[in-house]
């Protein structure tokens, strides 16, 4: 059983320092993007590829059909602290599809969500609110007009 637990706690551990690491390594050896194929008999089909900016940071992820078939893509764009300001979906004929548009505090933490249409109308919005600790304690759902339709909870226990 100490084996076993053993195994998992290093398991996890590094684990958790992998995207950390696999940003520094895209940079280190100049990585600009990773196709995934999936090869089954003899058919190989493509599942998807991700793109990397000269930050490390993917700058659009591509995804396939089943039958390696172009189904849709999204893009990204960052703030000048990193974090992603707009993510851009775009159909399998390059149309774009829904602007997703983020809003951070100045701690960093994202406030809001806005869902717009390919012509910039709102479609539903996200806004979030934190404790003191700046954990995620709720997260609402609201329609176009500004009506409530939803609200999920976060609650954390602790040792």
């Amino acid at each position: 059983m100490k084996t076993k637990t053993l195994l998992l706690l290093v398991l996890f551990l590094s684990v958790q320092g992998w995207p950390a690491q696999k940003k520094k390594q895209l940079k280190k050896l100049g990585i600009t993007s990773v196709s995934c194929e999936e090869t089954s008999g003899s058919v190989t089909v493509k599942n998807s590829k991700t793109l990397f900016n000269a930050a490390g940071k993917i700058s659009e992820e591509i995804h396939y059909t089943d039958e390696g078939v172009l189904k849709s893509s999204v893009r990204y764009k960052y703030n000048a602290q990193g974090d992603i300001a707009q993510e851009i979906e775009f159909n399998d004929k390059n149309v774009i599809v829904q602007i997703k548009k983020n809003s951070y505090n100045t701690s960093g933490l994202k406030t809001a969500e806005l869902f717009l249409s390919r012509d910039n109308k709102l479609l539903k919005k996200h806004l979030y609110t934190y404790n003191a600790k700046g954990l995620k304690t709720e997260r609402g759902t609201y329609d176009a007009a500004g009506k409530l339709i939803s609200t999920k909870r976060y609650s954390y226990a602790y040792h």
